[in-house]
């Protein structure tokens, strides 16, 4: 694969391989037992973090929601973002690596390590009926309801598509990886105006789209560079790109070669005839 000008963040299929794993040890009814800070700040500190509330609180359950992994406990539910880094793992007590940042003990269980060396990363406590950057958030790729609610909000923005895809008050969990894949695949250019968009393009558009992340899912996401799941092995759904990281190789579709521009700060990839604008 080409090199990518940006560290991608991992997006909806990563957080959710990630989610997935994380279910397969706890689950509703385990408590959490205690909590070690071994660095008080990544994005922002751990400090500000209600501990002593939280410890001794049975989960509820594991879940994502765009991009955000959320912990549910019984007061509120703790908030993960991996950044660009981020990873959780299980392991035993003298199981701890250099950039570790968080242990949760849970009972009965083994150690859940919140590991960032970047320290993009975060994570936050939101209490039970308190406002939080959840509510900003789009609706999900998979809801029920998806096409009418994803309309209506290109309609009413005319900011280029793959902008668009990105915004995650637009719709959750799609980022820079993605967004061009998906883009490629329905054969739209990714500098169109979202409000140009006839119906039938945003239908084939979320098809497409819907498509990609089920598969990538399933594929285990993408490790392009840092990703890992909670067992530590790597994603593999980059194998299977067409355009994203792919500059200056042919289109697998139409031998065409793939280009890359910087759009609002972020590498879009693209190939010029099948993305015709």
């Amino acid at each position: 694969m080409g090199r990518a000008v940006e560290e991608p963040m991992p997006e909806l299929p990563e957080v959710e391989n990630v989610v997935r794993g994380l279910q397969k040890t706890l689950s509703s009814g385990d408590e959490l037992l205690g909590s070690k800070r071994l660095s008080l700040k990544i994005r922002w500190p751990l400090e500000l973090i209600p501990w002593q509330q939280i410890e001794t609180q049975k989960l509820q359950k594991i879940h994502r929601r765009a991009k955000y992994i959320l912990f549910e406990f019984e007061s509120g539910i703790l908030v993960s973002h991996l950044g660009m880094t981020g990873s959780w793992r299980f392991g035993s007590a003298c199981d701890f690596k250099k950039h570790d940042h968080l242990i949760l003990h849970f009972k009965n269980k083994p150690n859940l390590i919140y590991n960032d060396p970047r320290k993009f990363g975060f994570v936050e406590w939101i209490a039970a009926g308190a406002a939080s950057r959840m509510d900003l958030l789009g609706p999900e790729p998979f809801d029920k309801n998806i096409f009418a609610i994803f309309s209506q909000k290109l309609n009413n923005t005319s900011v280029d598509i793959k902008t668009a895809l990105m915004n995650p008050t637009i719709i959750g969990g799609v980022g820079n990886i993605y967004a061009c894949e998906a883009l490629f695949q329905a054969k739209i250019s990714a500098f169109k105006k979202s409000n140009l968009l006839k119906p039938k393009q945003i239908g084939i558009l979320l098809k497409k789209l819907q498509k990609i992340l089920k598969t990538a899912i399933r594929s285990g996401g993408s490790s392009i560079r840092d990703y890992t799941k909670v067992d530590g092995k790597k994603g593999n759904y980059q194998k299977q790109m067409f355009v994203y990281g792919r500059e200056k190789q042919n289109c697998r579709i139409c031998d065409t070669v793939i280009r890359r521009k910087i759009q609002n700060g972020r590498s879009t990839f693209f190939c010029p005839s099948c993305q015709k604008k």
